[in-house]
């Protein structure tokens, strides 16, 4: 190490949090790179580096301070730490450090498996890692599909309401927090809440029909450094997708959405839900997602409304048309294991991560498993997050649920080509362990083409 580089040690390193999100697991930290779209594990050292960052303190006090903590010698934990800064300050993760392309202590998801790891840890220890917030049921949209109902009208949470709300969540560690709705961009105080969530260093996606968003809206949008901003585009036939929303005009509102999202580098994903009067446009769509950047995504299930009402089933693709997108290499997951790997973590017992690495929260600060779920396990209002996710009995017996409580699943051979969802089970068949006949279906194809989910 020369003088230039011995020099460095004298300064202070600071986080970057403007483009990081991150929290700290079982001793390991876990960083969202929100600028590169990474998300990356620390080693122990790393992670106790990333501690003392917090302190401000020198780069020598933190090298004076791991080699009393660790036992090592004064010169090893200087090449060490040396190195590990040198590394952040080369990603942006902190600044006033000089930069080196040096690779250490850091392993991100291009190493394969960080999710996959953070996802079973987080699940056997119910740290709610995922949280799906809505923050209003408004729309200026009527689309034909939509679950919502208008229902009773009650008041949704204030802004100072949903801070507080936040602060607890990220004190019970969760690390990703999706905003939605309704249209979340009717609510005039979104980006301030936003803005809250990120300093909590929460990877904030927001979910949108993007009618609302204008330049000026999207210059704000990005200030905040979101993780990602999902758009619901139906089709780019004007008529086909205006018919959807029931709004005329509002394919043109959410393109213009996007390219001004576009415009300010924000990442976009294209969302899309296929119903039998959009199925011929979906390539379309996922090509025009391709040539913008963005991810795509797009589900065929559609669910009963909130007030038990079946009328969204109607729009249900046919069988024949299933079994074309689940044949289109588009549709691949990446998440989707080598079949010749087999799979044998805690997701071969449980249905889903809901209510044990994930929840659902409604505007009126009401806990649920999941979106999908309903089974009301506690208000906000009236109790805190740690009360409700630590003693809630409804949450309890929700997570109580196995494969092995299914009988149609228990021993069914398409098993490790299923979906199975316990909350879709519940609102089209009236009963969590009962599954649509369109799901086995939908496993029998899976089947055919030989694609594995687990």
């Amino acid at each position: 190490m020369d003088k230039k580089e011995y020099s460095a040690l004298n300064l202070i390193p600071q986080k970057n949090d403007e483009v990081l999100a991150y929290r700290i697991f079982d001793g390991q930290a876990i960083i969202v790179d929100l600028m590169h779209g990474t998300l990356n594990m620390l080693n122990a050292t790393a992670t106790r580096v990333w501690q003392l960052i917090e302190k401000s303190m020198p780069a020598k006090k933190i090298i004076e301070t791991i080699t009393e903590e660790f036992e090592v010698s004064v010169q090893e934990a200087t090449d060490d730490i040396a190195e590990t800064l040198w590394n952040m300050a080369s990603m942006g993760w902190i600044k006033n450090f000089p930069q080196e392309n040096i690779r250490g202590a850091i392993k991100s998801n291009k190493d394969k498996g960080v999710f996959e790891m953070l996802r079973e840890q987080t699940t056997q220890k119910k740290i709610p890692l995922v949280i799906h917030f809505d923050l209003t049921y408004r729309c200026p949209l009527q689309c034909v599909h939509c679950y919502l109902t208008n229902g009773k009208k009650r008041f949704e949470c204030t802004t100072d309401k949903i801070k507080d709300i936040l602060g607890q969540l990220a004190d019970a560690g969760s690390l990703y927090l999706t905003l939605s709705g309704g249209e979340i961009f009717l609510r005039n105080d979104l980006l301030e809440i936003v803005a809250y969530a990120r300093k909590l260093h929460f990877a904030v996606r927001l979910l949108t029909s993007g009618v609302l968003i204008d330049k000026e809206k999207a210059k704000e949008i990005a200030t905040c450094h979101p993780e990602m901003v999902a758009v619901s585009v139906y089709n780019l036939d004007a008529s086909i997708h205006d018919a959807i929303t029931r709004k005329r005009g509002s394919l043109a509102k959410t393109l213009n959405a996007i390219h001004a999202l576009k415009e300010e580098s924000i990442p976009l994903k294209v969302s899309s839900v296929l119903m039998d009067r959009n199925i011929g446009g979906y390539r379309k769509v996922y090509e025009f997602a391709k040539e913008l950047g963005a991810q795509f995504q797009a589900d065929y299930r559609i669910t009963p409304k909130t007030d038990g009402s079946q009328e969204p089933l109607k729009f249900h693709i046919k069988e024949e048309e299933l079994m074309r997108v689940l044949s289109d290499p588009i549709f691949s997951r990446e998440y989707e294991p080598d079949p010749t790997q087999g799979y044998s973590g805690v997701f071969n017992s449980i249905p889903c991560g809901a209510g044990h690495m994930s929840c659902y929260i409604s505007p009126y600060g009401v806990v649920s498993p999941c979106v999908q779920v309903p089974v009301e396990c506690g208000s906000l209002r009236e109790k805190t997050f740690s009360e409700i996710w630590g003693r809630s009995p409804a949450l309890e017996e929700f997570r109580k649920i196995r494969f092995s409580d299914i009988p149609k699943c228990a021993n069914c051979e398409l098993f490790a080509y299923c979906r199975p969802c316990p909350g879709l089970n519940l609102v089209e068949t009236g009963s969590i362990s009962t599954p649509p006949q369109r799901v086995c279906k939908e496993a029998e194809y899976m089947k055919a083409f030989n694609k594995k989910r687990r």
